[in-house]
């Protein structure tokens, strides 16, 4: 790709945002990507719901309508199916009119990622601090050097956020999130023991995504050679775990039982075991199963003298270092579902 067309790409946000519970994140996760320069007339949202009566999803189009006029979304109501969140992205590609050269950023309705071109560590301080100090330009810098050395994909690590007393909170209407969910965990890795990492961005005219987790990849083009991916280029800050999050769990185990996905239902029971015998909150101690530790601003440590979150997953990443570090994908088969 000739550097005058890797600078000329659009970028689009998608998001499925559920909608069988109050739209919590929603408002901050659009503030976050549009902060990162992703324009509001590039984001389109799939609306779910399993319930045929769904009160919040006229709640999303109210939001949509009053405040991100431009933001295009539709709905899917039914069962939640890993092979159907394909299927309506897909049908979001479509409306959209994605054209060769362009970048898709996915995102869970929980999910921020943190996209990196130089080391940062998490840190914590005042809402407005932490906002205005995010890497504005991180994204599209980033997503140029990718398309101009004709990498496809970016991939993010999960850094699970909880509040400091390790309750399930109800999302505040007042704080930022990186705020009120301060303490980062291994969370996923170590204790719900899921895939710790998804695409995080992808480039449609080169790859597509092969399995509902956004885990992997296969070419566009069946008969080229794995295209390049950059393994460490972005964080994906993870605020499942609010005051929701055990009726979720359980509408998910439903949803993976009736389909006999026994990789999503040995996840959700690990989760509801662990809940059950924590009386519904998470030790979020740094001996803890789930390794936590407070976000903390850069060169400080905890109380314990652990190094801040970033140095647990990224080495520095420097431009030129990228067609170094990236390297060809393996397709993902997924698990039989």
């Amino acid at each position: 790709m000739a550097a005058d067309a890797a600078t000329s790409f659009d970028v689009f946000l998608f998001s499925i945002i559920g909608c069988d519970e109050p739209p919590t994140l929603l408002v901050s996760q659009l503030e976050y990507y549009f902060s990162l320069g992703i324009r509001p007339d590039r984001t389109y949202l799939v609306l779910h719901s399993a319930a045929s009566l769904a009160p919040h999803v006229v709640h999303v189009e109210t939001i949509i309508f009053e405040q991100y006029p431009s933001v295009r979304y539709h709905r899917w109501i039914g069962l939640f199916h890993a092979k159907k969140k394909l299927e309506h992205l897909q049908l979001g590609l479509q409306a959209v009119g994605v054209k060769p050269g362009d970048w898709i950023v996915y995102a869970d309705a929980d999910e921020f990622h943190e996209f990196q071109l130089v080391q940062r560590k998490l840190y914590r301080g005042d809402s407005s601090a932490l906002y205005n100090n995010l890497p504005k330009s991180n994204l599209m810098a980033l997503l140029t050097l990718l398309s101009r050395a004709n990498i496809s994909a970016v991939r993010g690590e999960f850094v699970d956020h909880f509040a400091p007393s390790g309750a399930l909170e109800r999302v505040s209407h007042e704080l930022w999130p990186f705020d009120q969910y301060s303490v980062c965990c291994h969370f996923t890795r170590n204790v719900v023991k899921a895939t710790p990492f998804k695409i995080a961005a992808w480039r449609p005219d080169m790859v597509n995504i092969s399995d509902g987790g956004f885990h992997g990849l296969h070419n566009t083009d069946p008969g080229t050679v794995g295209k390049l991916v950059l393994p460490q280029g972005a964080l994906v800050h993870h605020f499942k775990w609010t005051h929701s999050l055990t009726s979720r769990t359980s509408r998910r185990l439903d949803a993976y039982t009736k389909q006999r996905f026994a990789t999503g239902v040995r996840e959700a029971e690990r989760l509801q075991a662990y809940l059950a015998a924590h009386n519904n909150t998470v030790d979020v101690s740094p001996a803890s199963e789930a390794d936590c530790w407070t976000c903390t601003a850069a060169g400080e440590t905890t109380a314990g003298g652990r190094k801040p979150g970033r140095d647990r997953f990224m080495p520095p990443l420097y431009p030129d270092e990228i067609v170094q570090l990236a390297r060809p994908h393996k397709t993902h088969v997924p698990a039989a579902s």
